[in-house]
């Protein structure tokens, strides 16, 4: 009967388990202020990615309402990278990681402006796209804001808390804004 593991019959896996600690120990050791770093450069091309696709965003929709509330979070969303650029010079960091995973909320929403015309559901789509950024941002910034605490950096976590309450608003607003419009999608034919 064949072995499943590969292995000849009377050795152990522990050759199985020594590729491991060697693969573990070619891996670079990391601190919580490494990961500090690698979220806050996430972060500020996840800021700087949704800052240039907004006006495309606010351009593709109906509802006043909604062109409104976009508008308003492009505005804070300068004050967010500006903000971040001021937690480099504090932290003297330099450069960003891509985001990746804003690159694909961005690209949802651009599939959405192309798959529906202008009116109630585009719009009612891209708001849950939006949202969908927003809860990124939520989630980067408030493990930013842990990790700035933990290591003693109340500068920083300040600076990012008042950030961390904008996106929390915003994404309530939008919540506001899209019961109307759900409303309104419904009666669309």
């Amino acid at each position: 009967m064949a072995n499943p593991t590969g292995a000849e019959k009377g050795t152990s896996s522990s050759s199985s388990a020594e590729e491991t600690r060697n693969v573990t120990a070619e891996v670079e050791t990391k601190t919580l202020a490494d990961l500090l770093k690698m979220n806050l450069q996430d972060v500020y091309s996840a800021e700087s990615q949704l800052e240039d696709a907004l006006p495309q965003l606010i351009k593709a929709t109906d509802s006043e309402e909604l062109q409104e509330e976009l508008e308003n979070f492009m505005e804070l969303s300068h004050k967010h990278v500006a903000r971040i650029e001021k937690v480099y010079q504090y932290l003297e960091l330099k450069g960003k990681e891509k985001c990746e995973a804003m690159e694909g909320l961005i690209k949802e929403c651009k599939q959405v402006i192309s798959d529906f015309p202008l009116g109630a559901v585009r719009d009612a789509s891209l708001i849950i796209g939006i949202q969908k950024m927003c809860h990124y941002q939520i989630a980067s910034y408030g493990s930013i804001c842990e990790l700035s605490d933990v290591l003693g950096n109340s500068k920083v976590c300040n600076l990012l808390d008042r950030t961390l309450e904008e996106v929390e608003a915003t994404d309530e607003a939008l919540t506001r804004v899209a019961k109307s419009i759900n409303d309104e999608a419904c009666r669309e034919v």
